[in-house]
């Protein structure tokens, strides 16, 4: 048996989904709006733009299948914490 610190599980699962999955795809996006807006709509602008906007969309989706397993994670361990909580109840 593996002694599994289970709120330190939960706060990474919180972490990443916040910080790495998303915030990438993201990023990407308002470089794709600030590459428009520098280059004042020229067809170099539109073309970067257009191209970062499918980079970050690809992004995105490459991430969901991450996101879940992240989230099944975290779901997995608050189901073992609430169990930890009430068995930990019984005996008080």
């Amino acid at each position: 048996m593996v002694d599994i610190d289970l709120e330190t599980v939960i706060n990474f699962c919180d972490k990443f989904e916040k910080e790495y999955l998303h915030q990438n795809a993201q990023r990407l996006k308002v470089a794709a709006s600030s590459v428009t807006e520098t280059l004042k709509g020229t067809e170099m602008a539109t073309k970067s733009s257009v191209k970062l906007e499918m980079i970050a969309d690809a992004l995105y989706k490459a991430t969901q299948t991450g996101e879940e397993r992240i989230l099944e994670l975290k779901k997995r361990a608050q189901r073992e914490l609430d169990e930890k909580e009430r068995i930990e109840g019984r005996i008080r």
